[in-house]
């Protein structure tokens, strides 16, 4: 099952050679039909997106293992309902915060926050940290937009984004893109949204 983004550079660098390899291997393609973010690879944070390209690997599965054909199923249901539940509780959870903007180290969170009205304004870019000059401008932008919240990744260092916090007086939180229990992980971020939207009142 691969992502799909231009950069998701883990499969740029190794899905070739591992299909490659493996000649039996189906690679199932979550971007198909999702209208991709730039920079943001972190498709399956979105609730719809990933309503959108679980059957697509349900049947990928029932098609490799047959004999699981019927629990295959039985999983692609409970995990729509899931999705469903999700979505509801997000759009719940986000509706007052429509229209502002968040900021964040790395770019993880743009397909959830186009999904709910909001705007990700990343402190990195391209994987480089800012310049001088962008730290200023990203500083003050986010005085301007009463940022009372800024959202880290455990996987990458926090010093930039801790000076952009510590200059306008806001807090770090710490969110995992990359969490294996995806709902607690996507649920934990809007959370994390209100939170900014409550600071920001």
């Amino acid at each position: 099952v691969k992502v799909g983004h231009e950069h998701f550079t883990f499969e740029q660098t190794w899905l070739r050679r591992l299909v490659e390899a493996n000649a039996e291997v189906r690679v199932v393609d979550c971007s198909v039909g999702i209208d991709d973010l730039h920079e943001d690879p972190h498709l399956w944070v979105s609730p719809r997106a990933a309503r959108q390209f679980a059957p697509a690997i349900a049947a990928a599965l029932a098609e490799v293992l047959p004999e699981a054909a019927a629990d295959i199923d039985a999983a692609r249901v409970r995990l729509l309902a899931t999705i469903d539940a999700l979505d509801a509780d997000l759009r719940r959870i986000l509706a007052p915060a429509a229209g502002t903007r968040f900021y964040v180290f790395h770019p993880a969170w743009g397909y959830l926050a186009r999904d709910y009205g909001l705007t990700q304004v990343s402190i990195e870019h391209g994987a480089k940290e800012p310049s001088a000059a962008e730290l200023a401008d990203l500083m003050r932008r986010a005085r301007a937009d009463g940022a009372g919240v800024v959202f880290v990744q455990p996987e990458f260092s926090a010093r930039s984004a801790g000076v952009v916090a510590d200059e306008i007086g806001a807090k770090l939180v710490m969110l995992d893109p990359l969490a294996l229990d995806w709902p607690k992980a996507v649920r934990q971020a809007a959370e994390g949204l209100k939170i900014r939207l409550s600071d920001h009142e």
